[in-house]
């Protein structure tokens, strides 16, 4: 607050003629009046002053005196100083699916990884809190939930429903009690249906059944099914990978291996492909 500041006090003593009242003055210094002059509080040791001008990031300082009923003046107290923070903190990131990249699809409709990044240049963070819901800044699957100063969570127990889009959303509160502004990311797809495969061809056109060739081989392939995430890219073998190991060739739908181990002469071989959803 810019308008209002609250103290209190204690450990004051008059053992001979009493307090009769105490005092408090504010100040940018220690132990200054450069913001309230010295003002009577009676017997109470407590104040709260709605009618200040304070400015953030600025240290005000809280000074307390009193005196007896004969007129001896005390020693002053002063506070240590309370900093003004108006300034909300920031949500810089959400990720989905990752501790460290935001992923668009993943393959289990239980539990998500989650995780993000903020900063607060005053007071600092507080907390952070995280909600999940099937609409952007929705909380329907996951109200609001306070995470302390941790910056990653892994939300479990869910049952997230195949080809539908959750989306995660953050906010950060500063020690001051400021709260920012909410951060939802972009959604995270689930995905459980593998793809399916309709034909592999042996050759670069249709299918063959013999090949002169002892060194290389060729093949293509189609018609791998997958209407949600989409494909992301293949992994191709010889014989389960006894003649040719598993190998990751990306989105191409056609290959020619050179130089491959040498089969046995007429023993049949066969490609196998694999394909990875995104």
């Amino acid at each position: 607050s810019t308008t209002t500041l609250s103290t209190e006090w204690d450990g004051f003593s008059d053992g001979l003629s009493g307090i009769q009242n105490y005092e408090y003055a504010i100040g940018t210094t220690s132990g200054g009046t450069e913001t309230l002059s010295w003002a009577d509080n009676t017997t109470d040791t407590t104040i709260t002053n709605t009618r200040l001008v304070l400015t953030n990031g600025i240290t005000y300082y809280v000074s307390v005196r009193s005196t007896d009923n004969v007129g001896n003046v005390s020693e002053l107290s002063v506070s240590d100083g309370i900093t003004i923070d108006t300034d909300a903190p920031m949500v810089l990131e959400v990720l989905e699916g990752s501790i460290t990249e935001d992923i668009d699809f993943q393959n289990s409709d239980s539990t998500i990884i989650i995780s993000w990044s903020g900063e607060d240049n005053a007071s600092g963070i507080f907390t952070y809190e995280n909600a999940l819901g099937s609409t952007p800044g929705g909380i329907d699957i996951w109200g609001w939930s306070f995470k302390g100063t941790a910056t990653a969570d892994t939300i479990s127990g869910l049952n997230l429903i195949e080809n539908q889009t959750y989306y995660l959303s953050i906010r950060a509160t500063d020690i001051a009690g400021n709260i920012s502004d909410i951060m939802t990311g972009d959604g995270i797809l689930i995905d459980m249906t593998a793809p399916v495969v309709e034909s592999i061809l042996d050759g670069s056109g249709n299918d063959l059944i013999f090949t002169g060739s002892d060194s290389s081989l060729t093949a293509n392939w189609s018609g791998f099914g997958e209407l949600v995430s989409g494909v992301a890219g293949y992994e191709i073998a010889v014989n389960d990978g006894n003649v040719y190991p598993w190998t990751w060739i990306g989105s191409v739908l056609s290959l020619s291996l050179i130089h491959i181990s040498e089969p046995t002469r007429r023993t049949p071989i066969s490609y196998a492909v694999f394909c990875l959803k995104k």
